[in-house]
């Protein structure tokens, strides 16, 4: 599929779903918004120290799930010194400066070919979660976010081995915790940030 140019073409590589990403570079913001009015963005940092974050993420994307299929990690969970003492990163609020030039941007939501637990968006190293960040530092079922009564996304540490951090403060396992948008979340060592529709369309029609 041809994706008409954005202003900034560096994101067609970062963006996970060709669909957000054909309407990120084609709908006004205005428009974007009115479709996203509820929807939520995961940035996750990615680097060379994390080899297999990729192709977990891809799992997320039905055309990349059919014509790359991705196997089960074999390793437990890797129990990581010093993951606790390492600050987040913090920067003036730009997706860019926050997680750098390599990063990829996934819809928080539901995989359509997982009907465990709809009340929930799953986040682990298995291949079987909502989110799947194959990354040794991250536990198979590590935590999920929920919608609460009042439309507020939240996140649950689900008792991971290497712990959840939103900004700089480690969250209490099984315990709800509000996640405003623009917030830095840790899971295990990997680095990722909250985006809200404004904020993503804002992003990627930037210039760096």
């Amino acid at each position: 599929m041809l994706v008409p140019a954005m202003a900034n073409p560096a994101w067609q590589d970062e963006i996970m779903s060709p669909r957000l990403l054909t309407e990120l570079a084609s709908s006004s913001r205005q428009d974007f918004l009115e479709a996203h009015r509820n929807s939520h963005f995961l940035a996750v940092a990615v680097s060379p120290q994390t080899p297999d974050l990729l192709d977990g993420l891809s799992l997320m994307c039905a055309d990349e799930r059919a014509s790359h299929p991705v196997k089960t990690l074999p390793y437990k969970t890797k129990a990581q010194r010093g993951v606790l003492g390492v600050p987040p990163r913090t920067g003036g609020g730009a997706l860019f400066e926050l997680l750098g030039a390599n990063c990829r941007v996934l819809e928080v939501g539901k995989r359509a070919d997982n009907a465990a637990f709809p009340d929930r968006i799953s986040i682990g190293r298995a291949a079987n979660k909502d989110i799947v960040l194959r990354d040794a530092s991250v536990s198979k079922f590590h935590a999920w976010f929920g919608v609460d009564e009042a439309a507020t996304l939240y996140l649950v540490d689900a008792g991971s081995t290497n712990h959840t951090k939103v900004g700089s403060r480690l969250l209490t396992p099984r315990s709800p915790e509000p996640v405003p948008t623009g917030t830095t979340i840790r899971f295990g060592a990997i680095d990722t940030l909250l985006l809200d529709a404004d904020m993503l369309w804002k992003e990627c029609h930037r210039t760096r």
